[in-house]
């Protein structure tokens, strides 16, 4: 684990792979809190619940116990750190657990009821299962965009442009969405444009650069902003930066 002590870039990654056991339990930091997203159906009632302690050990604990573990900024070790949770190589390495046949949880719902769930160490799974490569953080640990974006014309008022991602394994399609993008920005010049690239965790930012060149065609006449979250990572950070220089104020 020592080996994830990388320089503070924010770029830096855990990538749970094959040789990583979890119990089957996907945990997500969202805003301040880290919940339960997803779990095998005998924990399904637990889901979307916030995590309170493992074996007594305070969530906000934990990860203090692991900043020196995990790379980047804080914001990005509030991405990477949650697997950490479940892993419970981790959870002994962090003083957590004593290598024992149970971990358990103290969970609590919105309404403050507290809750245990219990789990036995020998039901561990493939990290790859529950955590993705590149953490989106979508409930479904598998979850793929179904385009590569997503264009809502709300006239006088401007347009709302989605961007899921900008990883495109056939190297074709993202291509297609951008030329499409700017194009229909091209033909509504001076419209306000509002872009969304929360939970876009990056891909090839150089597939986006005529989107970025429509955008900033006639900025002078434009309002455009811009939304992202902990999520949005690499190129689409990339994307972000490069906009913001072009834009300007």
């Amino acid at each position: 684990m020592r080996l994830l002590a990388l320089p503070g870039n924010g770029h830096t990654r855990l990538i749970p792979n094959d040789a990583i056991l979890v119990l089957p339990l996907r945990f997500v930091t969202i805003g301040t809190a880290t919940r339960l997203l997803d779990a095998t159906s005998d924990f399904s009632e637990a889901i979307g619940r916030e995590l309170i302690s493992v074996n007594g050990v305070s969530a906000g604990e934990i990860e203090l116990s692991a900043e020196k573990y995990l790379a980047g900024t804080l914001q990005r070790k509030r991405v990477i750190g949650p697997i950490l949770f479940a892993w419970p190589s981790a959870l002994l390495h962090l003083g957590v657990s004593s290598g024992g046949d149970k971990i358990e949880y103290l969970i609590r719902t919105e309404t403050g009821r507290i809750s245990k769930l219990s789990l036995d160490t020998a039901s561990l799974v493939r990290a790859s299962a529950f955590y993705p490569r590149y953490e989106h953080g979508k409930a479904d640990a598998s979850w793929f965009p179904e385009s590569y974006g997503k264009t809502k014309d709300f006239g006088p008022s401007g347009m709302l442009m989605v961007l899921p991602s900008f990883f495109d394994p056939s190297k074709i399609v993202l291509s297609g969405a951008v030329a499409e993008a700017a194009e229909l920005l091209r033909s509504c010049p001076g419209s306000p444009l509002l872009i969304d690239i929360r939970g876009n965790t990056g891909g090839d930012f150089l597939r986006t650069m005529p989107l970025i060149d429509a955008i900033s065609e006639g900025v002078e006449d434009r309002q455009v902003g811009l939304l992202v979250d902990k999520f949005t990572f690499s190129a689409a950070i990339v994307f972000t930066a490069i906009l913001k220089h072009r834009l300007g104020e």
